[in-house]
């Protein structure tokens, strides 16, 4: 069987100096994020749900920050933007689990139970008529062996309606991400209203998302449509990292100040540098 050459794969992508300052800008936030966190991670005591959430939270969203900076690396700009967008959904998401920790953390995390049966029961019903009996069996037996937890876990996630029926809820809290949005105000709506919308096109694969894919391709290959696009997401990248800086001094009591400013003075010599305000004269 042939093994895919990763180090070759990303060697035979280039870029030219203009470009890589922006990703070398993606690189100094994704450095300073592990460089001060991974020392709080090793003596953090997570002796409670919220805290045992939280660790949880981060440790995926800095897997989730490397991950967009190697698809951009590699120039998978679309699948970049859709990680970016997961990356701010899941901000906003723990911003309004933060506003009322204690009963929401548990509530998150209880939501597991209702994940896994809906998954097991989808699988078994989609797969059961062309699947091996054996493995059709093991999925039974999760089923069988989930289903009291389950039946007693979606007690906490119903509720009566206007006219007297019974709903599930849908989704853990019952609430969409632009209502949790809303509900947590100031920035995260800005967040929610700038990247959200804007990055969801990517993981819908809606026809705007498509809009400049033939530059990417071999015949059509434009680097100054690449370098835009890198730009954008690193701006977008950098938009919701601050915030998510701002929130980890917040619930976990990170130093990212340092970090953070350092990244913004970078940006804005950046942008000076490479996208200047055209002064009166050149109009």
């Amino acid at each position: 069987m042939t093994r895919v050459n990763t180090k070759s794969l990303i060697s035979q992508v280039r870029f030219p100096a203009e470009t890589w300052k922006w990703l070398d800008l993606f690189g100094l936030a994704l450095h300073c994020t592990q460089t001060v966190g991974l020392p709080y991670d090793a003596s953090y005591l997570a002796d409670v749900p919220y805290k045992q959430l939280m660790v949880k939270l981060v440790n995926r969203d800095l897997e989730s920050m490397t991950a967009i900076y190697l698809l951009l690396r590699c120039r998978f700009i679309h699948q970049a933007a859709a990680q970016t967008r997961l990356f701010c959904e899941g901000l906003i998401t723990w911003r309004f689990i933060a506003q009322n920790p204690v009963p929401r953390a548990k509530q998150f995390l209880g939501y597991s139970i209702i994940e896994l049966h809906r998954i097991a029961q989808a699988m078994l019903e989609a797969e059961q008529a062309r699947a091996n009996p054996r493995h059709t069996e093991q999925v039974r037996k999760v089923l069988d062996l989930s289903r009291a937890e389950h039946d007693a876990a979606i007690l906490n996630y119903t509720l009566t309606d206007k006219k007297g029926e019974t709903r599930h809820f849908s989704n853990w809290c019952n609430t969409g991400v632009a209502d949790q949005a809303m509900q947590c105000g100031g920035e995260t709506v800005r967040l929610y209203d700038v990247v959200y919308k804007q990055m969801s096109a990517y993981v819908h694969g809606s026809s705007w998302s498509l809009r400049r894919q033939l530059a990417y391709s071999q015949k059509h290959f434009d680097p100054k449509v690449v370098h835009i696009d890198i730009v954008t997401v690193t701006r977008t990248f950098v938009m919701i990292w601050i915030e998510w800086c701002r929130t980890c001094q917040k619930e976990l009591g990170w130093e990212l100040g340092q970090c953070v400013s350092e990244v913004i003075t970078t940006l804005d010599e950046l942008e000076t540098r490479q996208f200047p305000i055209p002064s009166s004269t050149d109009t």
